[in-house]
């Protein structure tokens, strides 16, 4: 999608063209602004004033499910990671200066992909990262979007020493069919465990994703789900 023989678009802009923002991530559009610069600094300086909410994604998945429409990357290679998760720390120290004070917040969400893909060191240094660039409140309400599939006790218990009070589990259907049309497989007694063990562990709320319409579902399979 290009403009042409105009004035570039600001984000009003483009926002008018599409009906959520998810549609321009696939696009690749390129947003050339002359006040995104001072805009940017604004924001930022108002962030400075009162406490904000932070959203992190983090992209890579070990597969890619048929249901997802978010932005993600299938990766196998740390390294890549590794990189990304550098220019992420570089990114929030760059929002911090250019903030001229500490930001304060107090949510954070971490989202993907599946961001419990990375392993425990990459997990400790995003969390650090954050705390090094942000004055991250000590009752900060901090929620991580967890794959059922890529997660066990002792993960989880890292992420609990992490300051991550909430779950939210990627599950879309209970039924064994509907996973596999999906091509995400991951049994009722998997997600039982993972429940199980995220209540005994105390996190202040676990909770999972549902999605309607998907290929094989009926209304069984929909209220087998439901009744999880």
């Amino acid at each position: 999608m290009t403009w042409s023989n105009q004035k570039p678009p600001g984000l009003d802009d483009i926002f008018d063209r599409f009906d959520s923002p998810h549609a321009i991530a696939g696009d690749a559009l390129a947003i050339v602004d002359s006040n995104a610069h001072e805009t940017l600094s604004a924001a930022l300086t108002a962030m400075s004033q009162a406490t904000s909410a932070l959203y992190i994604h983090i992209p890579f998945c070990p597969s890619r499910c048929l249901s997802c429409d978010h932005l993600t990357i299938v990766e196998h290679d740390q390294k890549a990671m590794d990189r990304y998760l550098k220019t992420l720390h570089d990114e929030l120290a760059l929002m911090s200066a250019k903030a001229g004070k500490a930001i304060c917040i107090n949510r954070i969400h971490i989202g993907g992909g599946s961001p419990n893909y990375l392993d425990d060191v990459q997990l400790a240094g995003l969390m650090a990262s954050v705390h090094s660039a942000f004055a991250v409140t000590c009752d900060a309400e901090i929620s991580m979007e967890i794959n059922p599939r890529r997660t066990s006790r002792s993960q989880l218990d890292l992420l609990q020493g992490l300051g991550v009070r909430h779950l939210h589990l990627e599950v879309r259907d209970v039924d064994s069919r509907v996973q596999n049309e999906l091509g995400r497989t991951q049994s009722f007694s998997l997600l039982e465990d993972v429940f199980s063990i995220a209540r005994d562990m105390k996190f202040d709320s676990v909770n999972m994703d549902l999605v309607f319409g998907l290929p094989g579902q009926t209304s069984k399979s929909i209220k087998s789900s439901i009744a999880m």
